[in-house]
C-alpha cells in the first residue's frame, strides 16, 4: 500500500502543477480604438489608482486617430480587476480613464476629454 501511495503522489505532484500553470495564464483581448483626434504614440496599464505604469501596450506603434489596435494584456497573477489607461499623444497631452474593467469589455473608445465607451462584443 505504501507503494502504491507513494506513485499516486509522485504522479500528482508532476501533473497538479501542469494543470496550475495554464489556469492561471489568461489572456484578455481588447481593441482600444482612438478618437481623440491626435496621434497616441504610448498607451500604458495600470492598476487602478496605482503610482506606476506598465510598459507601453503599443510598443513601437503610433495608434493615428480613427484607427484602433487589438491588445492581449496577461493577467496572469494578477487580482486587481479595475485598470487605468494613459495615452501619451503626439502634441504631448497625457489623458488618462480610470476605473476599467478590463476582463468585462472588448472595445474601448478613447476620446480627447477624457471620456470613453466601453462595449462588449
Amino acid at each position: 500500500m505504501t507503494k502504491q501511495f507513494l506513485k499516486i503522489f509522485l504522479l500528482a505532484t508532476l501533473i497538479i502543477p501542469l494543470f496550475s500553470t495554464t489556469c492561471d495564464a489568461a489572456m484578455v483581448p481588447f481593441r482600444v480604438v482612438n478618437q481623440t483626434g491626435v496621434d497616441i504614440n504610448n498607451l500604458y496599464i495600470s492598476e487602478d489608482n496605482a503610482n506606476n505604469w506598465h510598459e507601453d501596450l503599443l510598443g513601437n506603434t503610433v495608434l493615428h486617430s480613427g484607427e484602433f489596435v487589438e491588445i492581449g494584456f496577461d493577467t496572469r497573477g494578477v487580482i486587481e480587476h479595475y485598470w487605468d489607461l494613459m495615452a501619451v499623444c503626439s502634441d504631448g497631452q497625457r489623458i488618462i480613464w480610470q476605473d476599467i474593467d478590463i476582463a468585462r469589455i472588448s472595445v474601448i473608445t478613447l476620446y480627447a476629454d477624457g471620456t470613453a465607451d466601453f462595449r462588449l462584443e
